[in-house]
């Protein structure tokens, strides 16, 4: 993920389309969160989301930081959004059952 991440940000360098700069942000997200650097991660998931709200694929994945920092409630509302923007809601629907359960264990606990 480290090399995907040095590809990437030369992408970002060499003054890409709209659609390859989300693209390379949303792809610096997942590579981000699989090599830990969450708050890098979020970032870029943010910047993501800002060019174009309703990118399901960002949702998803600024969704799951938010249920690694237990920020459940969040994690539901990305969820939710990209089932909403188009993004397969068996799947996501899966995510949400899961945040939820993670949400009923933690006020047992």
């Amino acid at each position: 993920f480290e090399k995907a991440v040095k590809v990437l940000n030369r992408t970002l360098d060499n003054h890409p389309t709209a659609d390859e700069t989300l693209a390379a942000e949303a792809n610096l997200c997942l590579a981000h969160t699989y090599l830990a650097n969450y708050e890098t991660a979020m970032d870029a998931c943010n910047r993501a989301l800002a060019l174009r709200p309703v990118h399901w694929q960002s949702l998803v994945n600024r969704g799951n930081l938010y249920a690694m920092n237990g920020e459940a409630k969040a994690a539901i509302g990305d969820y939710r959004a990209a089932i909403k923007s188009g993004g397969d809601a068996p799947t996501i629907s899966r995510l949400i059952v899961r945040t939820e359960k993670a949400i009923a264990q933690a006020a047992v606990e």
